[in-house]
């Protein structure tokens, strides 16, 4: 009767089959192309733990899967002196390296950090052969997002990276100068970017010989506070009539030379004629004596109040000059 046959019976050809497929621990099996496997089977595929040294000199061990490296494993290449050293020791998926693994590139850089399918994908460290060190995003084997590089003379980047260039928004530290470079990057040039002294400026390698100049968003025409610079020096504006309101916006301790005279960039030659030099005016002391502070405060504010009234005459008598011609 159909329903007394037995179901799901193998042929004796399918169990002839099955017998000669190889499962279980072997010691040694040899290829075609001279790879060799020493290790676990299962239905004809490497599966398990085992040890494999291709053609190529290269030795796996690790865990397979159908063939394939697959779960941890590590990886090395043979030397001429039969020395195997170190080439990757991580994760593993269907043959490429995938997940957290240490890299040794025959160059000599190491790379520390995340991989999907046998490149440099995620977060990372990686130290390069020409002393470089870079910590941060990568996306398919190239510098992408948020990092840092340090520079074997220390200076060192923070910031955006997209297609292994700079590029966005960072810093560029100069430890060797003692200065720093912000801004915005493109494609590893520094399109807008500003200079600023940073601490500790003089412990440097290599110190400036003078500070940055510090940058002022406003015109030293309409803003009189630019025109005292952390030097203590004050400046004074003698404008004459006709001077335009193209000034420099720039004032530092390198625009002063020996004779105390204000000169443009460090030249010695070319004095400037619209700024004067005036000695630094000793901060009041302090007394108990409240009259003299209302004196002086007093007589700081009309003084103040006497350059604001100056400059907007002098703008608009400019303006109707330039308004004549």
């Amino acid at each position: 009767m159909p329903f007394l046959k037995e179901r799901n019976k193998v042929s004796r050809s399918r169990q002839l089959e099955n017998l000669t497929r190889k499962n279980g621990l072997r010691h040694a099996i040899f290829n075609t192309v001279g790879d060799k496997y020493i290790g676990e089977w299962r239905n004809d595929f490497k599966t398990g733990k085992g040890a494999m040294l291709t053609r190529y000199r290269q030795l796996y061990e690790g865990d397979f899967d159908e063939g394939y490296r697959h779960g941890f494993g590590v990886l090395a290449y043979e030397l001429e002196n039969k020395i195997f050293v170190l080439e990757y020791r991580g994760n593993w998926k269907r043959g490429r390296m995938h997940g957290f693994g240490l890299r040794r590139f025959r160059d000599g850089g190491v790379y520390i950090g995340d991989w999907k399918n046998g490149k440099r994908h995620g977060y990372g460290l990686m130290w390069y052969p020409n002393g470089d060190f870079y910590a941060g995003d990568w996306v398919k084997d190239k510098r992408q997002g948020l990092g840092m590089l340090v520079r074997p003379d220390v200076n060192r980047y923070e910031g955006s990276w997209y297609n292994d260039m700079k590029h966005g928004k960072g810093r560029f530290i100069h430890l060797t100068t003692g200065q720093m470079q912000q801004g915005v990057w493109i494609r590893d040039v520094c399109v807008y970017c500003t200079f600023i002294d940073i601490r500790y400026r003089q412990s440097a390698i290599r110190p400036t010989k003078y500070p940055i100049q510090k940058t002022f968003l406003g015109d030293f025409l309409v803003d009189d506070e630019i025109l005292t610079p952390h030097s203590g020096v004050r400046f004074s504006a003698n404008l004459p009539s006709g001077i335009r309101k193209s000034a420099p916006r720039r004032l530092g301790l390198d625009f002063l030379d020996s004779s105390s005279n204000l000169t443009l960039f460090g030249s010695s030659t070319s004095s400037h004629p619209f700024l004067a030099v005036q000695p630094p005016s000793q901060p009041p002391t302090k007394t108990k004596d409240l009259s003299s502070n209302l004196h002086w405060f007093s007589s700081f504010i009309v003084s103040s109040l006497s350059i604001r009234i100056f400059i907007i005459f002098g703008r608009k008598r400019t303006r109707r000059e330039s308004c004549a011609r």
